[in-house]
């Protein structure tokens, strides 16, 4: 895999005057054996001077990447003991780093790997602390291996082949990139990060990176008096020997970044964005460009939050990381007053975004001062206490006049039963109308009316004035509420049965009064005094249904419906077989129920000596009627009559018969 170089971007914008080198660089790719990266006694600055490995499993080149191959017991170490061509002040080590096919990882994560960054290390398995003779760390960090993931972790002192404890439980796969941020200078630094931004670290201090995320900050240097002249990497014995595990690392790099540049940062307090600067130690920086703000004049550069102590571009150096602040000037901004007629008001001067006092009142015959507003429109009107001025600006003075009328639209006829309705009256000032009710057919709540009764109503509006209005000349409208209309509903089933007796019919009205009936055929059926049909007799009868209305409704439209009084069986004629014509009403003439139904018809009586005593067509049980008397007007004898009527029905002649006691 290709070298990938780390150079921090503003380094190149510092100078030439900064120096930082390259202190070993390798990235396994120009040979493939793992002796040919090892140099005991004068390696290169590419080369270690040490590499063991697991047992018999050495360290091997695997497609341009070191791999140790771990089948076995045992540790592994890659160690390089001859110092640096300089000792860097600050490092950056960068590496990267892998974990693979792991068989029966351990349930438990703990620090399997190291990696120290100090001085004489020897070229051994033995673990360098701050005590034994096999070296002393500068700074350190463990690795923690678990299936195919690993953790960084912070780690305490070792001695010889002790595990300290873990620190982390972030676990990350796949090959990662590793930045570890050493600073041994003496004073704080600031470098660009793996996620490119700018981070401070103290001295003696170091942070720790996987990939573009931050696992640690500003930790504390195991050694802090050590030099940071070598570098060693190992994996101990402690882990589990039924493991088989690869271990790869590839464009191991160490920087020396001893001298770093200072940059310098704007807060522009609202302004326009400022890039920072990066400056060398004790050294002027240029003035930028000024930023910018809407309202306000740029007022320079200064030392301190406050702003008490400006910065000179051409005298002061800058010696740490450093933030000047800006300071603004706010703009003053004219504010004039049209007084719209009445007396003259000065203008005032306003900064930039600030409130001012209202102004002294002017006045005009005849009318009331009314506010401040915005536009000549004298829609918004101008808030003293939190509008802000934000350029040169007009307000219009509105005037009231006292004397104010109330406009009240005329209102339709209504009729009763309406809805309630809304009054719009106005008053010229803009105050609330109030109403008042007149007529007692009406009541009303607020501005909504309900109607109670018919007749001529009448609603008063006044409005009543305030500090600033006259009361208002009430004004009253009138108008008429009519009775409403009403609609019958008749749903009377029909036929009806001759033996139904009393029979309730089915009629309402749509305005819950109740419904009168009237039939025409007294022989047929009868209304009796509850409003029901009490059935006579066979044959059809009209039923009228009718409301007359009240106080509050018109009449309603009558209904008329047919009904047809009959029997089961076919024929719907039926005899009265006694005939007492004696004046009483009871039996006086021959009734045949049914037979105005046939119209076309003909009656016959015979005495039993066979003679015809009486004929007629049309018989229709009033006026065409037998009443004990032949055709010729003579009273009949007392005794057994026989009848025939014929009658057609559906075209068809139809004949019955039968006989009839008369008796005077």
């Amino acid at each position: 895999m290709k070298k990938i170089a780390y150079l921090l971007s503003w380094l190149l914008c510092a100078g030439t005057g900064n120096s930082f080198a390259q202190v070993f660089s390798q990235n396994f790719s120009s040979a493939n054996t793992a002796s040919s990266y090892v140099n005991a006694t004068t390696p290169n600055s590419g080369q270690f001077t040490f590499f063991s490995a697991f047992g018999s499993s050495p360290f091997v080149i695997d497609n341009g990447r070191l791999k140790i191959n771990k089948n076995g017991t045992g540790s592994a170490q890659a160690v390089r003991n001859v110092n640096f061509a300089t000792t860097p002040k600050v490092a950056i080590v960068k590496f990267k780093f892998e974990v693979a096919n792991a068989v029966n990882p351990s349930t438990a994560i703990t620090n399997q790997g190291h990696f120290f960054i100090g001085n004489g290390f020897e070229n051994s398995a033995n673990l360098p602390d701050n005590i034994a003779t096999a070296g002393n760390a500068h700074s350190k960090f463990g690795f923690s291996i678990s299936g195919n993931s690993f953790s960084v972790n912070i780690m305490s002192a070792l001695n010889g082949q002790t595990k300290a404890p873990e620190s982390s439980t972030q676990l990350f796969s796949g090959e990662q990139q590793i930045t570890f941020v050493v600073n041994n200078s003496d004073n704080p630094i600031v470098y660009q990060a793996p996620d490119a931004s700018f981070v401070s670290l103290e001295n003696d201090k170091w942070d720790l990176w996987v990939g573009t995320t931050k696992v640690y900050s500003n930790q504390a240097a195991f050694g802090p008096a050590v030099p940071l002249n070598q570098f060693r990497v190992g994996f101990h014995s402690n882990i589990t020997t039924t493991n088989i595990l690869q271990i790869y690392f590839d464009d191991i790099n160490v920087y020396d970044e001893s001298i770093l540049p200072l940059f310098v940062t704007f807060n522009t307090n609202g302004g326009s964005a400022v890039p920072e600067i990066y400056a060398n130690p004790n050294q002027t920086i240029a003035q930028p460009a000024n930023p910018a703000r809407t309202g306000y004049t740029f007022g320079g550069w200064y030392k301190d939050v406050t702003l008490s102590t400006p910065w000179n571009f051409a005298a002061d150096v800058v010696t740490a990381p450093t933030t000047l602040y800006a300071k603004w000037n706010p703009i003053t901004y004219t504010v004039g007053f049209e007084s719209n007629g009445g007396t003259a008001v000065s203008p005032v001067q306003v900064n930039y975004n600030s409130t001012f006092a209202a102004p002294t009142e002017p006045t005009k015959t005849d009318v009331v001062f009314g506010g401040w507003y915005k536009e000549a429109t004298l829609t918004t009107p101008w808030n003293f206490a939190s509008d802000v001025v934000t350029g040169n600006t007009t307000l219009y003075a509105k005037w009231n006049d006292p004397r104010q009328y109330i406009t009240f639209p005329a209102i339709s006829d209504k009729v009763y039963g309406e809805a309630p309705f809304a009054l719009n009256a106005t008053a010229s000032s803009g105050l609330p109308v109030a109403y008042e009710a007149v007529t007692n057919n009406i009541t009303i709540s607020g501005s909504t009316v309900t109607i109670i009764n018919t007749g001529l109503a009448t609603i008063k509006a006044t409005q009543a004035g305030n500090a600033d209005y006259n009361a208002a000349t009430p004004v009253e409208i009138s108008f008429t509420i009519g009775k409403a209309s009403q609609t019958i509903t008749f749903d009377q089933p029909t036929p009806i049965s001759r033996y139904a007796g009393v029979v309730t019919l089915a009629a309402t009205s749509s305005s819950g009064l109740p419904v009168n009936f009237s039939a025409s055929e007294p022989g047929v059926g009868l209304i009796t005094a509850d409003q029901k049909l009490l059935v006579k007799g066979l044959g059809k009868i009209k039923i009228t249904a009718s409301q007359a209305g009240n106080e509050f409704y018109l009449p309603a439209t009558s209904i008329e419906r047919e009904v047809l009084i009959h029997t089961a069986g076919n024929s719907q004629i039926l005899v009265a077989q006694a005939l007492s014509p004696n004046g009483d009403g009871i039996n006086d003439v021959f009734v045949i129920e049914g037979i105005k139904a046939y119209p076309e018809n003909q009656v016959k009586i015979i005495n039993r000596g066979g003679v015809k005593v009486y004929e007629q067509k049309g018989y229709n049980n009033e006026n065409i009627v037998f009443n004990g008397k032949s055709n010729g007007g003579d009273k009949l004898p007392d005794g057994t009559y026989y009848y025939s009527i014929e009658y057609k029905q559906n075209g068809q002649w139809v004949q019955k018969k039968g006989y009839l006691f008369l008796k005077n």
